[in-house]
């Protein structure tokens, strides 16, 4: 990932002719946060009471949040780091009845770790 291509479009799998989900990076934010858990709070705060912060992993060498948020129709998974002074963003989205928490995060663990990030 080149931070002056800075928005990727990512589908899961179709199974039955539709996905389930999908997601959105975006890679080209500057930003003030001096770490994870400033950006994460921020992102916390955004979410409202579904929002939960999971424990941070690793990908491509950098730590990332996770808060994931749920509703009746959709499940978040929200992922975000601070590489070379960006926001590193990835929002992923499910509708419930198409994907599992399971297959969700089976998705998520395939996906995210194939990210490298060059300047």
């Amino acid at each position: 990932m080149r931070f002056e291509d800075p928005y990727w479009l990512i589908d899961a799998p179709k199974t039955d002719g539709s996905s389930p989900g999908g997601a959105v990076l975006d890679a080209d934010t500057a930003s003030l946060a001096r770490n994870t858990d400033e950006l994460a709070e921020a992102r916390l705060n955004a979410a409202g009471p579904s929002g939960k912060r999971l424990p941070d992993v690793k990908y491509g060498g950098y730590t990332f949040f996770h808060i994931r948020e749920t509703n009746d129709t959709n499940t978040f998974e929200n992922f975000g780091a601070l590489i070379e002074g960006h926001q590193v963003a990835v929002e992923w989205t499910f509708t419930n009845d198409l994907a599992t928490q399971e297959q969700i995060d089976g998705l998520i663990n395939d996906v995210m770790p194939t990210f490298k990030f060059v300047g």
